[in-house]
């Protein structure tokens, strides 16, 4: 190459550096950077070497480091305008060096403008793509680290494939009313709904008080037991009680049950006929109310000897 003949003796390939990079005037000489590296800036203002120092704008700027059978470098250097009055025109220049030189010294090589076809089209980005727009699996992927910028394009893609993997395992039924919609918030209830549904519970309740109606009870066992939503209710005592009004809605409150044990539907009805033989009609509410109707017949012996099993609210 011509470039070759113009070259310096000797530089310093260990303390070259980039002056000024980012939005902003740029002086002074471009210098190495890292080897096989690229990078882009944006230059306001150019002046000292600068490729195409004619023209402002957006470059990408390529650099590639080679060493030869007796330890000399060479590196060059492509500048790649992009955009405006520039693009298509390339700049390139080549640095010498000794890599074993005890004091290497000299200065960066000479900017050489070459007309050329080459746009940002034909930069060498290539890369190989790891996605898949039905990926069957997860794909291990290490530390995105600093290298070439196909490798980064490489993990990217890699990135966007495990998503949709990703996204293939979430599915798409609506979450919105279960955990606050969100994956661990839906697992967290799923994993309490589990804990309910193989727990038990037993509540023996108190004997209520006595009023105008249930005037005395001389026995008493009500007990209440739960399996995850199923509740059963095992009845035998023995009461006084008045005779309530034979009217469609009236009935006498025995007690109330706390809310965990009170019937998912509106109300648990049914009938039962006593040890001495009169009818009964027995009412569980929504609301926990247990409520006897004796069908306006007063009844003093073993009223309730029943057992009945509903689906709990809770």
């Amino acid at each position: 190459m011509k470039i070759i003949n113009n070259l310096p003796k000797k530089i310093d390939l260990t303390n070259t550096y980039q002056k000024k990079l980012g939005i902003g005037e740029f002086e002074g000489n471009i210098d190495t950077i890292k080897e096989n590296s690229i990078c882009t800036f944006w230059a306001n203002k150019c002046s000292g070497h600068f490729p195409l120092s004619n023209f402002q704008g957006l470059y990408i700027l390529k650099t590639e480091h080679t060493v030869d059978g007796e330890g000399r470098q060479f590196s060059v250097q492509t500048a790649y305008p992009l955009g405006g009055a520039g693009e298509g025109r390339v700049s390139v220049r080549m640095i010498y060096g000794e890599a074993d030189s005890a004091d290497p010294t000299g200065s960066t090589g000479t900017w050489i403008e070459i007309p050329s076809e080459f746009t940002i089209k034909d930069f060498d980005i290539d890369f190989t793509s790891k996605d898949d727009e039905n990926p069957a699996s997860w794909t291990s992927m290490g530390k995105i680290a600093s290298g070439k910028l196909k490798d980064l394009f490489g993990s990217v893609s890699l990135m966007a494939k495990n998503l949709r993997y990703l996204w293939k395992l979430c599915g798409t039924t609506n979450i919105a009313s279960i955990g606050g919609g969100t994956l661990t918030g839906a697992v967290s209830k799923l994993n309490t709904d589990i804990s309910k549904a193989n727990e038990v519970k037993y509540y023996n309740v108190p004997q209520p008080p006595t009023n105008s109606i249930f005037v005395s009870f001389s026995h008493w066992v009500f007990n209440i037991t739960k399996i995850g939503s199923v509740v059963t209710i095992t009845t035998n005592f023995v009461a006084h009680m008045k005779a309530v009004p034979l009217t469609a809605d009236s009935d006498a409150e025995l007690l109330i049950l706390p809310k965990e044990y009170r019937p998912y539907a509106l109300y648990k009805i049914f009938t039962y006929v006593t040890q001495d033989g009169f009818m009964t009609l027995v009412n569980i509410g929504g609301d926990g109310r247990i409520g006897i109707h004796n069908m306006a017949k007063e009844i003093n012996g073993w009223l309730c000897r029943w057992t009945v099993t509903y689906i709990a609210g809770e």
